[in-house]
């Protein structure tokens, strides 16, 4: 009986595909579109944009005395670290009082090299913020554009990018429209 009803099931969905015809569903029906992709150079965004060039200047010229400034305290450094090795060529001092000037001069120059990784990542994340805001500027304007011309993804051709059509280059664009916000060429 059970061979009897699966059989009639198997005829009944024969019979219905060949009468009605088969309609998948509604979602293997629509056709996928392709991606639609860009990609920017940013070097030449770097370059290029007005706006990037005048932080960089700026940076460049706030930069120099705080790199003073930590290069003079290294310098003190290297003075100290100087005179404790000329105290340690002294054939008169004890083993006791080099041993005390080593630990004093390898205390320095721990000092000094923490000084200075610790002044140098000062330096970095000040600059970091000063860039900040630029890099900000150009991402909500990759952002519009991709928006606003559809495109699914925008990538970095430098980073992420190993060949690209032309055609799908928008850093000239992506350049003249932050520019043109800038007010650069007015």
């Amino acid at each position: 009986m059970k061979r009897l009803v699966v059989r009639f099931v198997l005829v009944a969905t024969a019979f219905g595909l060949l009468v009605g015809g088969f309609t998948p569903p509604a979602w293997a029906q629509e056709e996928e579109e392709p991606l639609k992709v860009a990609y920017v150079l940013m070097e030449r965004v770097f370059e290029e944009y007005v706006v990037f060039a005048e932080t960089t200047a700026k940076i460049n010229v706030e930069i120099g005395p705080k790199e003073e400034a930590i290069q003079v305290k290294l310098d003190e450094f290297t003075l100290k670290m100087d005179e404790m090795i000329v105290e340690l060529s002294n054939p008169m001092l004890t083993d006791e009082a080099r041993a005390e000037i080593s630990m004093q001069y390898n205390q320095l120059m721990e000092e000094a090299f923490l000084y200075r990784d610790d002044e140098l990542y000062k330096l970095d994340l000040w600059r970091q913020e000063q860039y900040q805001p630029v890099y900000d500027d150009i991402y909500e304007e990759i952002q519009r554009m991709a928006e606003e011309n559809e495109y699914d993804l925008v990538l970095n051709q430098s980073t992420s990018l190993l060949f690209g059509e032309q055609e799908y280059d928008i850093t000239s664009d992506l350049i003249e429209s932050l520019n043109a916000k800038a007010g650069a060429g007015q």
